[in-house]
C-alpha cells in the first residue's frame, strides 16, 4: 500500500475515534474538537510526511480555524 493511502487511513481512523471518544464525553465545545482534529493532523503529517501542497493548505486552514475559536472562546463570544 502506499504510503500516501496510509496516511489517509490513519488520519480518518484517528479523526473518526476521537470524534465518538468528544461525543461520549459529551464534549459541545467547539475549539476543542478542533484542537484535537489539528494536533493528530499535524501528528500523522509529521511520521507519515505526505507529498503535496494541498496537505500545506489543509494545516494552514486547521491552524486559522483553531485560532479563530480560541480568540473567539477567550473573547466571551459564543460559537
Amino acid at each position: 500500500m502506499e504510503r500516501s493511502n496510509i496516511y489517509l487511513i490513519s488520519l480518518a481512523t484517528l479523526l473518526f475515534a476521537t470524534s465518538i471518544a468528544l461525543i461520549s464525553a459529551r464534549v459541545t465545545f467547539l475549539e476543542v474538537y478542533i484542537g484535537f482534529f489539528a494536533l493528530e493532523y499535524f501528528a500523522c503529517a509529521l511520521i507519515y510526511r505526505p507529498p503535496g501542497q494541498a496537505y500545506q493548505i489543509i494545516s494552514v486552514t486547521l491552524f486559522i480555524l483553531w485560532l479563530a475559536t480560541a480568540l473567539l472562546s477567550v473573547s466571551g463570544i459564543a460559537i
